[in-house]
């Protein structure tokens, strides 16, 4: 990877299959209008995290993950592959994906644009981070940081069994015909604490701050910088649920029901209770298996905000 002499210039990690060619035109755009920042396509899932450990590595000092929460993610876990890589550097957002959970948690403009050049002119904030400890496919412990949110059973098998190709043609929808799917032919079911209290359920949520799917408010009262997690779980899911999900996709408004059971924790522990084993998704990408511990990390990450919210 090439990088220019000057550390300050905006380093930006662009996943050219965000929102299909829109994002591939939009970094002609930025590079036709002189735009002051380096472009680094990505070449496929999981090479945004190299990307961005290399220009951590290589004294980039503003990296910025232009694409959905799935390269947040990625861009996260790079520079924290780094020894004290958000000493190092602070992570943008430039939102061209579905959701843009984190983005909108930020307060980034939704206009790109406007977006791009908040970042050439943000400043720095601290904010929570999480980190995930789980297991992969083979059994083997593994562990990530998260951004934004964490999810258990049916969430995380929706996440798993997304057709992406139509995602990236109908966006949210894609993700309520997943759901289905899964809530059909999966059983999946988590065991945890909750507020002092043992649950089982088919859904297990932790946000770090209080947005979901989009501009959903799921976890209130949540902020980026609590020093907590914001846990929701769903123990069965009736068609009163299921109707009020539907809702809240399409209408962004998340109205608390009976079946709900929500706390705020420093850390959660999270178990398989089903016929098999059961899915952890992490910002929006299946990454593993139960058993997992989700834990929050107090003012760990650097981020770039609009305007002159926040201090170094």
């Amino acid at each position: 990877m090439q990088q220019p002499s000057h550390p300050d210039r905006l380093c930006v990690i662009f996943n050219p299959t965000a929102r299909g060619d829109k994002a591939r035109s939009l970094g002609r755009f930025l590079r036709d209008a002189g735009a002051s920042g380096d472009w680094i396509p990505t070449q496929g899932p999981g090479t945004a995290r190299g990307l961005a450990r290399e220009a951590v590595e290589s004294g980039r000092r503003r990296i910025i993950a232009a694409g959905g929460d799935g390269t947040v993610f990625e861009v996260m876990n790079g520079i924290a592959d780094v020894p004290d890589g958000f000493g190092r550097a602070a992570l943008g957002v430039l939102p061209m994906g579905t959701a843009n959970v984190f983005a909108h948690e930020l307060g980034m403009p939704r206009d790109l644009v406007r977006a791009w050049r908040s970042l050439e002119a943000a400043t720095v904030r601290k904010v929570d981070g999480g980190l995930a400890e789980y297991h992969d496919d083979a059994g083997v412990p593994r562990s990530a940081r998260f951004a934004i949110v964490a999810g258990a059973g049916l969430d995380a098998r929706a996440v798993q069994q997304v057709d992406w190709k139509w995602k990236r043609r109908v966006g949210k929808l894609a993700y309520i015909a997943a759901a289905m799917r899964a809530l059909l032919f999966f059983q999946d079911a988590v065991r945890c604490t909750i507020g002092g209290r043992s649950f089982r359920g088919r859904v297990v949520l932790a946000g770090n701050g209080h947005l979901y799917a989009g501009e959903i408010d799921v976890f209130r009262g949540g902020r980026l910088d609590s020093g907590h997690l914001q846990v929701s779980g769903v123990d069965r899911i009736t068609p009163v649920v299921l109707a009020r999900c539907l809702q809240a996709f399409l209408t962004g408004r998340w109205g608390q029901h009976s079946r709900c059971a929500s706390a705020s924790v420093e850390s959660l522990a999270l178990e398989s209770d089903g016929p098999g084993p059961v899915p952890l998704q992490l910002d929006g990408e299946f990454v593993g298996w139960l058993p997992a511990t989700l834990r929050v990390l107090p003012g760990a990450v650097r981020v770039l905000v609009p305007g002159e919210s926040g201090g170094r």
